[in-house]
């Protein structure tokens, strides 16, 4: 019981939780093999999914092709966010030189 409850907080601590503003059929569509998808109304989703590796859920949330808002994630998946959008800003900027 001990270990069991040890592993579930650390789980918790390793989760990304986002809203989605995209229907939960769309998203679940698109990224249901990895997350948990839950609609919140007709135009919106909660996702949870798994951050032991940060760059996946990133990538699920890139392909769900609708915005979103990061409600809980560990730090190291912000700081990833982060360095992603400076290089894909950049890059498009470059694009229309």
């Amino acid at each position: 019981s001990f270990v069991r409850q040890g592993l579930s907080q650390r789980d918790r601590g390793q989760q990304v939780v986002a809203t989605v503003h995209a229907p939960a059929e769309d998203v679940e569509r698109r990224i249901g093999r990895w997350a948990q998808v839950a609609a919140i109304d007709a135009q919106s989703c909660r996702v949870e999914m798994d951050a032991g590796q940060p760059q996946w859920p990133l990538f699920a949330l890139g392909v769900v092709r609708a915005p979103f808002d990061i409600a809980t994630a560990p730090a190291e998946l912000h700081a990833m966010l982060d360095d992603w959008s400076e290089r894909f800003a950049a890059a498009a900027a470059s694009r229309s030189r």
